[in-house]
């Protein structure tokens, strides 16, 4: 495998939608677009925090929820690959969580989706959204970015504080909802769809939940050269998530297995470039290996470099 064959591996090898058999006809049949319902974002005081470890004030909920209405529904949080709209949000007052009614078209969804769709099986969601800044549940910390957060959210997310018994979560204040993304593997399991309908059914019905792990983890689509280029050459600071792609600061979010702490220490007048380059890879750093890259630096995306690719490889493949 060549390496400009590794650098595309993590967009390639997957196929846009296809219907089966006679597509014209059977597109006529169900229509364009399917309108699916999902319970997007649940209030913390409730239902606690999602499995990001991100929790939901509920009167926080009460005055950003229609947000959403400004937001648009992507395939796995990329904003480069808009597959639908927002069509309605609601405050389900008694269930204490948002409701988000979208629309999303057929021929921009990938087989996998589409085929649950016609199975009527439910689809998964998640969201994502800006905000003004967060509280951590134990210290009372205000974080303005993710790299401002307190040591209990770096290293002890999710988990039992020892010292108070009390759960480490993310309180988010004033968030501004943009996205809502259909995705294999919802980081909240409450967030799978509740109603769905195509185009040309006149009722909304109860999709089937299927409790077993999926088959896919994640949703994946063939990225054009003008996408890929945007992700690798951003140089915003990711201390705003307002100025970065979702698609990387997700990345950055997500665990990895650790770099040599040489060849991290060979980059360290260089982050940028060889951040840039793991994304295109495939390879994700955990904050770990930010920390000893980046240390004290802001974090930004350079650009792509063969030869840092090819030392990276050498190292994947030992391994």
């Amino acid at each position: 495998m060549t390496i400009g064959e590794t650098i595309l591996n993590k967009y390639r090898n997957i196929k846009i939608s296809e219907i089966k058999d006679n597509p014209v006809e059977e597109v006529k049949s169900i229509g364009k677009y399917a309108e699916i319902v999902f319970p997007i974002v649940y209030a913390l005081e409730y239902w606690g925090p999602n499995n990001n470890g991100d929790a939901f004030p509920y009167e926080e909920l009460l005055k950003t929820y229609t947000t959403f209405l400004n937001g648009a529904v992507y395939l796995q949080h990329n904003i480069d690959d808009r597959i639908g709209d927002v069509i309605n949000v609601y405050m389900d007052k008694q269930m204490k969580r948002v409701l988000v009614k979208v629309r999303v078209y057929l021929d921009k969804l990938p087989e996998e989706v589409l085929d649950k769709i016609l199975q009527k099986r439910s689809i998964g969601s998640s969201m994502g959204c800006a905000a003004a800044y967060d509280v951590c549940s134990i210290c009372g910390h205000i974080s303005y970015n993710w790299l401002d957060k307190c040591k209990h959210i770096k290293s002890e997310l999710l988990s039992i504080n020892k010292e108070t018994g009390k759960l480490v979560y993310m309180i988010n204040y004033s968030p501004n909802f943009f996205d809502v993304s259909i995705v294999a593997l919802p980081g909240d399991l409450r967030a799978y769809s509740i109603l769905q309908k195509l185009e040309n059914e006149n009722n909304y019905y109860h999709p089937l939940f299927n409790f077993e792990e999926p088959e896919v983890r994640t949703y994946k689509r063939n990225l054009n050269k003008k996408q890929i280029n945007k992700i690798l050459k951003q140089k915003e600071d990711i201390q705003s998530i307002n100025k970065i792609s979702t698609d990387v600061f997700t990345f950055l979010k997500e665990e990895t297995t650790t770099i040599p702490i040489e060849i991290l220490n060979k980059y360290k007048d260089n982050p940028g470039d060889f951040l840039a380059t793991c994304i295109a890879l495939g390879i994700k750093l955990n904050n770990k290996d930010l920390n000893i890259l980046f240390s004290g630096k802001d974090i930004y995306i350079g650009d792509y470099k063969e030869e840092i690719a090819n030392e990276i490889n050498t190292f994947v493949k030992e391994c």
